[in-house]
């Protein structure tokens, strides 16, 4: 039987299925779904391994997200903000750059989990 925190966590990647409205939208929804209840960046991609196992979908897409947000990154100062607030994350540097950095990482990680998963051609 899930737990609420299970039932609250599969509401959210139901959400994540569809296409966002914006790339920060679906940045925010993918960081809040994986990061914002892991203790850590590797509990983290523990997790996006496990769904990406069963249902790659909103992985996938979140990963659009990620890719058109590095494209094109907000200039206003709020990456740091949407690292720390969103992702639940203190890093060693938060700041704009270094928030980009992680965002840029937890991609490459995202792109790498995808691409080991057996392809249905």
């Amino acid at each position: 039987m899930m737990g609420q925190s299970d039932e609250h966590r599969e509401r959210r990647r139901g959400h994540l299925r569809a296409r966002p409205a914006s790339p920060v939208d679906g940045v925010r929804g993918f960081l809040r779904t994986y990061s914002s209840d892991a203790l850590t960046d590797e509990e983290m991609f523990g997790d996006i391994a496990r769904v990406a196992a069963v249902s790659p979908r909103s992985l996938v897409v979140a990963l659009d997200s990620l890719e058109a947000f590095l494209a094109d990154p907000p200039r206003d100062g709020s990456v740091a903000r949407l690292v720390a607030e969103d992702a639940n994350r203190q890093l060693e540097d938060p700041s704009e750059a270094g928030s980009l950095r992680w965002l840029r990482e937890t991609a490459d990680r995202l792109r790498t989990i995808l691409g080991q998963l057996p392809r249905n051609d």
